[in-house]
Order: structure tokens, then C-alpha cells, then sequence
């Protein structure tokens, strides 16, 4: 879905400059019609030449929901975007630039996530998580689910992180489903039968992933205590542990130790945990705003044993490393800088700067290791207008190309 949070936060600049001119001058606000179409959210096929992303075409509208600057113009701009409720779900071949929509039901099909045969893909809806066949368009509802645990939030735990499993047998997510702490659960594909594997925990779990056999999940706990205004909102000041546990919810054990601030974690084929250390907070703030203590990357195995760092920021250095990423085949590791993607060659140490991008809020690995889709907002002078494109990177050629002509 449409990072509406993180849009929220970012046109603050914008609102208070509109509401530095309109002291000044009695103008009237503009509202640009029609919405622009988006998507965001992209999805890999096992083949790397697909993509099932959310899509929004039409639908629901919220007028005026973001601010867009223009410092040439004396009046104050809001451009209407549509709701979380207009997504849809849409499919496009990388190469070929279509775009065809998988899913039109009313109401936000949101987060997409393509199955290892690619026959399937899982996604959220308000009322639980749903799958739908590729070919037939055949939908249903895997896991009822009561809307409150639905969430689409944009800090490091707050999405339900739904993922199959290597297999394709079972899903895997975190959320609140027995109590108010956030517990890490399997379901299984085809039945919907789900298991709580952290049922005994008072600590939050979150961002879980599957190791590459699917006998084992890694995943980050925390003491963080939940939000006074939802039981299942997590505070994002809180330090966290790096986790494991079998996919039966016998054998857990602590793979790091030592508590680390910046929630974010990914595991390798050969079973590397990817993670980044030394940050003072995993909130949008730290990530946005200059810090002496910056957090260097490291990795680890299974067994929490040689442990490695990757890349060593220092005191004083200007390098923000936001949510690591191998790639399949660990050659590479991608991830943000503030808003710029940055990728790590694993052999040499050597960072690669990309020219030329637009700015990204997230990315994904395809499964061959060529390309990453990202999704990206465009900036309006001084204040983000958060209107979302997806755009593909390609290792090969080292350049980025919008998925959709426009």
C-alpha cells in the first residue's frame, strides 16, 4: 500500500510553507483533478521477468491529501491522490511494459506477495489474507482476520511481513492475533490452520523471514512496550535482539546477543543474517538527520557464530545504511541511503553509487540477481508529494527504467 504515514511526515515542510504564504497573501488552494495513477509494492515471479505490484487506477479519492510546493507560483498546491482503499492488484512483464490488473474488487487489495511456483500470490485485504491464482483469477480468504491486525504501517515491524516459505506450503508473519504483543506465526497454505511459534514470549517479534530449507525463521525481539493508543503499535525507541526459531516453535535461541537499536534484518541462501548495528534509534528521524553514531553493517551465521562486519561507517561518517538486502546469489548487498540506492560488492568491499536515480523508499532482490524493483516518490521542490512509480534497476546495464511508460 501507499506509505500514508510516511507521506503524512514528509509534507510537513510543504504544509508549513503553504501555510507561511497564505499568511501573506489570500490565495486560494489548487487542487489538481485527476489523481495520478501509481503503484508501489513490487512482487517478483520465481522467473525474474514479472512483477505483481499494487496498483491504483481508479477509485476512492481523497482531495487535497498531500502538499506540493511551488516556489514560482504564490498560491498553495494540494494534489488529490487516491485512498488505500483503491488499490488493486496488478501484473506487468518486466520487458514487454503492460500492465494488467489481477484484481478488482472493491475496497484495498494491498501487499502482494508472489509464491515460489508462481502459481499464486498471497495479499492483504481489511478483512484478512487472501490468496489468488496467476492464470484463472481465482480468489479466496486464507485467514480471517479482524481489521485491527491488518497493519500498513512503514517503520521496521509494523507490516504484517507476510512471506511464503521456500516451499510454498506455508506463510509466515508477525502480528497480534492472541494478545497484544506481536507473536511470529506460520499458516499453511492450503488449509489456513495457523501456529503461533512465540506464544510464551512477552517480547514483541517482528520482521521474520525464513531461512533458505524452511526449517528455521530468524526474526527481531524487543521489550519495546506497545503504543497508548494501540495495543499492537510498537514505540520505535526501543533496542532489539536478533532471534531464531524453528518452523515448529521448538529451539529458540539468541543467534546476537548484544541489543542493537536499527530493526532490520536479511538472510542469505547459505544462511548469513544481514543486520546493521550502532544506530541510536530505528525511528524516520535517525534516518533522516546527520548522527555521530552511525550504524555499521555486519553479518552473522545461524549458529551466532563469526561474526563479520561488512562495512564500517565510523565516527563521524556520513553513511546511512537503511535496510540491508543480499542479493540471491550474494554477490551484492543493496541498500538506502537516505533516499539513494547503494549497492556493496560482498568480494571487494567496493561501494556503487548509482547515477541518476530517482528517490526510493523500498526495493526487492529479483531471483536471479539482475535486477531490483523499487519503489519511488517524486519531490516537488522543497516538499515530497509521495505520488509512488515503481522503477527497475538493472545490474547488467546499471541503469534504472520506469516499469510503466508514462
Amino acid at each position: 500500500m501507499r506509505n500514508i504515514v510516511r507521506s503524512q511526515f514528509f509534507s510537513i515542510a510543504g504544509l508549513l510553507s503553504l501555510l507561511f504564504v497564505s499568511s501573506s497573501c489570500l490565495c486560494p488552494l489548487i487542487v489538481p483533478d485527476p489523481p495520478p495513477k501509481e503503484e508501489a509494492w513490487p512482487s517478483w515471479a520465481p522467473d525474474s521477468q514479472r512483477l505483481a505490484y499494487e496498483c491504483y487506477l481508479d477509485g476512492p479519492v481523497q482531495e487535497g491529501s498531500r502538499s506540493i510546493v511551488d516556489w514560482g507560483e504564490p498560491e498553495g498546491v494540494f494534489q488529490s491522490f487516491y485512498t488505500a482503499e483503491a488499490a488493486d492488484i496488478c501484473i506487468s512483464d518486466v520487458d514487454e511494459h503492460d500492465q494488467v490488473r489481477l484484481i478488482t474488487d472493491p475496497g484495498g487489495d494491498w501487499h502482494p506477495v508472489w509464491s515460489p511456483d508462481g502459481s499464486r500470490i498471497a495479499y492483504l485485504r481489511q478483512d484478512g489474507i487472501y490468496l489468488v491464482t496467476v492464470e484463472g483469477g481465482e480468489q479466496h480468504r486464507l485467514v480471517p482476520l479482524d481489521s485491527s491486525y491488518i497493519k500498513l504501517g512503514w517503520l521496521p515491524g509494523e507490516d504484517l511481513d507476510l512471506s511464503w516459505s521456500p516451499a510454498g506450503d506455508r506463510l509466515l508473519f508477525s502480528g497480534c492475533l492472541d494478545n497484544p504483543d506481536h507473536d511470529v506465526y506460520v499458516v499453511d497454505a492450503d488449509t489456513g490452520a495457523i501456529v503461533n511459534l512465540t506464544p510464551n514470549s512477552r517480547m514483541q517479534e517482528i520482521s521474520p523471514m525464513w531461512t533458505l530449507d524452511g526449517t528455521k525463521i530468524v526474526f527481531l525481539s524487543t521489550a519495546s512496550s506497545s503504543s497508548q493508543y494501540n495495543s499492537c503499535d510498537l514505540k520505535g525507541d526501543a533496542p532489539h535482539q536478533l532471534r531464531l526459531v524453528n518452523v515448529d516453535g521448538s529451539g529458540a535461541n539468541v543467534v546476537y546477543e548484544p541489543e542493537f537499536f536499527y530493526a532490520s534484518i536479511s538472510v542469505s541462501n547459505s544462511g548469513q543474517v544481514l543486520f546493521v548495528a550502532n544506530m541510536t534509534s530505528m525511528t524516520a528521524y535517525d534516518y533522516s538527520l546527520p548522527s555521530t553514531e552511525k550504524g555499521n553493517l555486519y553479518r552473522i551465521d545461524l549458529a551466532g557464530e563469526n561474526l563479520i562486519e561488512m562495512l564500517t561507517v565510523g565516527e563521524g561518517g556520513n553513511e546511512i545504511i537503511i535496510a540491508p538486502s543480499w542479493s540471491p546469489n550474494e554477490d551484492y548487498v543493496a541498500y538506502r541511503h537516505f533516499t539513494k540506492l547503494r549497492i556493496l560488492n560482498v568480494g571487494t568491499g567496493e561501494v556503487h553509487e548509482l547515477s541518476e536515480q530517482p528517490s526510493v523508499d523500498s526495493f526487492v532482490w529479483s531471483p536471479d540477481s539482475q535486477r531490483i524493483a523499487v519503489t519511488t516518490s517524486i519531490w516537488e521542490d522543497m516538499a515530497r508529494d509521495s505520488e509512488e512509480h515503481i522503477h527497475v534497476f538493472d545490474l547488467r546495464s546499471w541503469t534504472f527504467s520506469p516499469l510503466l511508460p508514462k
